[in-house]
């Protein structure tokens, strides 16, 4: 915050907030705000009043630094929020100096910027920036998602079959993401965070199940997460339901050499885009392009997404990575009639790279 000349930030990202205070809690859909001044002992909660005891449950914030608003705030559109979060700043001289706020935050919204225009600074991804290091107990964390991750891969291959219909191994895999291990349970990921493209559909990256069942001689790529106190580690996987063909075989090879490659580049001080420059030459031997980025930033998230928008491992993007930084890698292709799609959360340690789930990287099958 002196860095960027910033006296008073206001948070109002889900992970920020958790980050700053410990709060967690299914109250993302009203307003809450977490206040950190240069001249406060800790961050202020702002929450809606009957949200105030999900704080003493779970927020390390002394009881006093936790402020309710009243419930006529709710649901009237002649009031806003940010017309207390205002108040409070002018009765503690906090309106005085440069306030900084998360601009592209998912949850401060254009009324939100309206009501709060005087001596705004735009702080987006100041929090974020500050957690992609992690400290021990942050990477524990995430060891323990990636082993969640790995039960729920698992699991994705046991009842993944044909005739099953998709919605059925779904709530199997989901089953195993939130039951864990019997020494730590899992969280749901954010935003419920499980991809699953079978047949035709492998083609499109981003899609969820349906209720079909699923068909004989055709490929399922399954993207999903593990995750613990917030904390989430990805994994990608490609399941073939029945004998997979000898192209697919061949594309297993050439994404398994680039992201080895890749992965063997990763080490601290190397750049981000010189990981994905990595990958990009080792498939060029085999006649395979792409401009796509390979990877991003990974670590804590609450409602929306665990992407960070910080570092992406992409051409262009020049930070240096240091030990202590996590990221989700994604390689594979998604044209035409092969698709294949694998993906590894690794650490940064002081020399190298940590994967977090020990899970084969292969192609799947109901016996493999």
């Amino acid at each position: 915050m002196r860095e960027r000349w910033i006296d008073v930030l206001l948070v109002t990202a889900s992970e920020n907030l958790y980050y700053f205070t410990g709060y967690d809690a299914w109250s993302f859909y009203v307003h809450q705000m977490g206040i950190v001044a240069l001249d406060a002992d800790e961050p202020i909660l702002v929450l809606r009043d009957q949200d105030t005891p999900c704080a003493e449950f779970t927020a390390f914030v002394a009881p006093e630094n936790v402020i309710g608003y009243p419930e006529r705030f709710i649901g009237d559109r002649a009031l806003h929020v940010m017309s207390f979060i205002a108040d409070l700043l002018r009765e503690r001289a906090w309106d005085a100096g440069t306030v900084g706020v998360e601009m592209d935050s998912h949850f401060f919204t254009a009324r939100c910027y309206q009501q709060l225009t005087s001596e705004l600074v735009d702080a987006d991804l100041l929090v974020n920036w500050v957690w992609t290091v992690k400290s021990a107990a942050e990477i524990a964390y995430m060891r323990q998602a990636g082993v969640i991750a790995g039960l729920a891969m698992a699991a994705a291959r046991e009842h993944i079959r044909p005739g099953v219909r998709e919605c059925d191994a779904a709530a199997r895999v989901m089953d195993a993401m939130i039951e864990g291990t019997p020494e730590f349970g899992g969280d749901l990921p954010p935003a419920g965070e499980f991809l699953m493209s079978p047949g035709e559909k492998a083609t499109e990256p981003h899609l969820v199940w349906t209720d079909a069942p699923f068909a004989i001689d055709v490929a399922v790529n399954v993207e999903l997460g593990g995750c613990r106190k917030r904390y989430n580690a990805g994994l990608a996987r490609t399941l073939h339901l029945g004998t997979p063909p000898a192209e697919l075989l061949a594309l297993q090879n050439v994404v398994n050499d680039g992201m080895e490659t890749a992965l063997s580049a990763v080490r601290p001080g190397v750049t981000a885009e010189s990981i994905e420059a990595a990958w990009r030459r080792e498939i060029s031997k085999a006649g395979y392009d792409t401009t796509s980025r390979i990877g991003y930033s990974i670590e804590l998230a609450c409602a929306t997404t665990w992407i960070d928008r910080t570092v992406s491992l992409k051409q262009g993007d020049t930070t240096v990575l240091e030990s202590g930084m996590t990221f989700h890698m994604i390689c594979g292709r998604w044209k035409g009639a092969h698709n294949l799609e694998f993906s590894e959360t690794f650490r940064v340690p002081e020399t190298g790279h940590e994967l977090l789930t020990d899970f084969p990287r292969q192609i799947l099958t109901a016996d493999a």
